[in-house]
């Protein structure tokens, strides 16, 4: 009789779950004692700037930990997150244009230093 080798078995097994490690990503979000937010692992994040308003939008694939005030959660899989950080004193208004937040109007109040 011809019979599989164990260790054929286990390394067709480890095998696997390294791709099913490696084929998935991981991501933790936090803010820190002093308030930053803090992001770190397999993610894919994209600011931009304009005028007064900070556009970050943060996409994760596989299992993302959130524990941030403003966007915590849990999820396996794909999720998308965008912030808006508007400069002191300023006002906008968003709409959502082809699943991107845009900036719609605005009102930039500049401090004199």
């Amino acid at each position: 009789m011809v019979g599989t080798s164990p260790l054929k078995g286990a390394t067709a097994s480890l095998m696997l779950l390294a791709l099913v490690v490696l084929g998935s990503g991981c991501a933790l979000t936090y803010t820190t004692r002093d308030g930053s937010l803090r992001k770190v692992g397999f993610m894919a994040v994209e600011s931009r700037r304009e005028g007064c308003i900070e556009l970050t939008t943060t996409e994760t694939v596989g299992v993302a930990l959130d524990l941030s005030a403003q966007t915590g959660g849990f999820s396996v899989g794909y999720r998308r997150i965008t912030t808006a950080e508007i400069d002191s004193g300023s006002t906008l208004e968003l709409e959502e244009r082809e699943n991107r937040l845009e900036p719609r109007l605005f009102t930039c109040i500049v401090e004199s230093r």
